[in-house]
């Protein structure tokens, strides 16, 4: 159980986090729904994509989307992120 003084410590990281690299992201993630999971299903996305996708192993266009929308990333933050996409935001191509 969390004391009142933890809870305030807590909610004031919370406040005053900034997404840097990385694995700031994932950080803010957990901190936003408590682990990866819930926010796998919260952006609807697999939850193994999810996990490859910010440890940096593999780039699904629609869950680095998705991040950056919940998160409110720019899209520098996106290609400083997961420099292996080269250009961002992505063309969208229509049949």
């Amino acid at each position: 159980m969390l004391t009142v003084q933890e809870l305030n410590k807590f909610k004031q990281a919370k406040t005053n986090f900034k997404i840097i690299t990385l694995k700031d992201v994932k950080t803010a993630l957990m901190l936003k729904y408590g682990n990866l999971t819930k926010a796998a299903q919260v952006l609807n996305v697999n939850y193994q994509f999810l996990s490859h996708v910010l440890a940096g192993r593999i780039y699904y266009i629609y869950i680095v989307q998705a991040i950056q929308q919940d998160l409110g990333l720019t899209d520098q933050q996106v290609l400083e992120f997961w420099p292996l996409l080269k250009k961002w935001p992505k063309d969208t191509k229509t049949a």
